[in-house]
């Protein structure tokens, strides 16, 4: 039912009585009330607090900071030179073949399977 159908009927029904509708009295009161409690509530802040945004931003420019006054070729000279050290593959995967089967029929063997 529509609320301007139940509003009608409700009107019309109390209109039948002869005695004064409080029901716009009520509306009344209610939407006072809810105004009143909306005044009420206090502003709530969400952003988080100042000190914590503050030591944010202090440990942001640190990190910029350290980017910026670091030598760059730092990180690319420790990782040719790394390369440069390792030594060699010396197995292929043809030679790695046999290990690897041995050691996966003895994993099957270890099983303990249901019979």
């Amino acid at each position: 039912m529509n609320d301007d159908d139940f509003e009608k009927k409700l009107h019309a029904l109390t209109g039948a009585l002869h005695r004064p509708d409080p029901t716009p009295a009520w509306k009344a009161d209610i939407l006072a009330r809810a105004r009143r409690e909306a005044d009420a509530i206090p502003f709530k802040r969400t952003l988080p607090p100042r000190w914590l945004m503050l030591g944010w931003a202090a440990a942001w420019a640190a990190v910029l900071a350290m980017y910026f006054t670091a030598p760059q070729d730092t990180a690319t000279d420790y990782a040719v030179n790394k390369v440069k050290t390792t030594p060699p593959n010396t197995t292929t995967p043809q030679s790695d073949a046999p290990t690897l089967l041995a050691f996966q029929r003895h994993l099957n063997l270890n099983l303990d399977l249901p019979q």
